[in-house]
């Protein structure tokens, strides 16, 4: 939160509540929004967008100037995020197809069945699908319900690896397990950590990358200079394994 100098009613400019777009001098876009409220907020989301929100008394000017001020931190906020790529197209699932699991390309073997149902037998996955379902239906059914079972053993195994690496966690925090678009992991003080289940279908490597930089999160909030120091003393390579990260997202076939 940015303070705010206080204004009488009469210096209140006429303001528009429609989010409008705007660029830095640095050519960060982001919108502004003017409400019925009294703080100034800037909010950077790990999918590149940058959002501010302002009271209905603050001159536009004066926005555009706290913006300003505070584009090495949003540029620092936007560099530090594991991100997620755009979704990629991909064909309709079927019988034969390949999809991702742990760094690997595995194939399904579809068959009918009772239920939506998947097992991996050794490199090849099978899949039963469910009268009642379209084949297609059926089989990302199963596929989602497996990849959420699959990443909570998985990340489970994750954080048993990385906390002996992290001496500043004085006990596990709680680790949660969601589908998300726009981001590999969150933390929080409240609920621990989250990490997107689209995540198991990558390396251990990679998964083990995000766990430590959320284990990282614990420490530090952002993702400036003391962050990416504690990152780095713990995995050196931290760098290569995140481009490795966002390379494996691109043939990621996602289920939503």
């Amino acid at each position: 939160m940015v303070g705010l100098r206080k204004l009488c009613k009469g210096d209140l400019p006429p303001v528009s509540e429609q989010k409008t777009n705007h660029k830095t001098p640095g050519k960060i876009t982001y919108t502004l929004e003017y409400g019925a409220r009294k703080t100034f907020q800037i909010t950077v989301r790990p999918d590149g967008t940058v959002s501010v929100k302002a009271p209905r008394f603050m001159k536009e000017s004066d926005v555009k100037r706290l913006v300003e001020c505070r584009e090495t931190w949003i540029q620092e906020k936007l560099a530090g995020f594991p991100a997620v790529p755009p979704l990629p197209t991909r064909p309709p699932l079927k019988d034969g197809s390949r999809v991702p699991f742990l760094g690997e390309m595995i194939r399904l073997g579809v068959a009918d069945g009772r239920r939506n149902f998947a097992s991996l037998d050794g490199k090849i996955l099978r899949v039963t699908t469910g009268k009642q379902n379209s084949v297609r239906e059926g089989i990302e059914k199963a596929l989602r319900k497996w990849y959420s079972e699959e990443a909570k053993k998985e990340f489970a195994n994750s954080m048993e690896r990385c906390l002996p690496l992290c001496s500043f966690i004085d006990a596990p925090p709680p680790l949660g397990i969601r589908y998300m678009r726009a981001r590999w992991g969150s933390y929080s003080r409240k609920s621990g950590i989250t990490l997107n289940t689209h995540l198991v279908k990558a390396s251990r490597t990679c998964i083990d990358y995000v766990m430590i930089h959320e284990l990282c999160h614990a420490v530090h909030s952002g993702h400036g200079k003391d962050f990416r120091s504690l990152l780095g003393k713990i995995l050196p390579d931290w760098k290569t394994v995140k481009k490795q990260l966002e390379e494996s997202s691109k043939i990621c076939h996602y289920i939503e």
